[in-house]
């Protein structure tokens, strides 16, 4: 999006409405705000809803993560080798 209006703003000065306008015009611009609206409102609602719901989302998102954190280190310890680290004496 940047690259798109950078070109047409560096080549001519000033930083006139019709520059301004053609940037929060912009279709790309338009559905990154709203997607970041949308998740903006998510992260907010799953860290403040008390409704069943959200509470349901939270435990799910919550036991997903420290699912993950247990499979991470269960994989870190399966990739090292016996001894590792361990200098040999001889």
């Amino acid at each position: 999006m940047f690259d798109v209006h950078s070109a047409p703003w560096l080549a001519t000065p000033g930083m006139g409405s019709e520059k301004i306008s053609a940037f929060y015009d912009d279709p790309i611009k338009i559905a990154a705000d709203e997607k970041a609206m949308r998740s903006s409102l998510y992260a907010k609602a799953i860290a403040t809803e008390t409704a069943l719901e959200w509470r349901i989302r939270r435990l799910r998102n919550n036991t997903a993560r420290k699912l993950m954190i247990i499979g991470r280190k269960t994989h870190r310890f399966g990739q090292r080798r016996p001894g590792a680290g361990i200098s040999e004496v001889t």
